[in-house]
């Protein structure tokens, strides 16, 4: 889910044959006319045996100036509710599996 310059992405894409962990990145316009947007991952978030914890990159999102400062945190708890539904999902179906 993209707003504005911001977007939640759960990324089930692989990269060097390792799955990318869900995450909040921000995106910049190219500097150079006809240059393509380029993103910076600001958070990201870990499965463990208790769901999706979420991790700051050093003070990434203490340090941008956002055009909205409500957005982050919003997005950030958007992210977390799917994160838990998609963990409990997969933790109903992992038990299911076992009958």
């Amino acid at each position: 889910m993209r707003i504005k310059s911001l977007e939640f992405r759960i990324n089930d894409d692989r990269i060097n044959g390792e799955k990318r962990s869900p995450e909040i990145v921000q995106w910049f316009a190219g500097y150079e006319e006809g240059a393509k947007e380029t993103c910076m991952t600001l958070m990201f978030f870990d499965k463990h045996s208790d769901g999706y914890n979420a991790r700051f990159i050093g003070g990434r999102p203490l340090e941008l100036d956002f055009e909205e400062p409500k957005l982050l945190w919003e997005l950030m708890k958007y992210a977390q509710k799917v994160l838990d539904a998609k963990f409990e999902l997969e933790d109903f179906c992992r038990m299911e599996s076992y009958k």
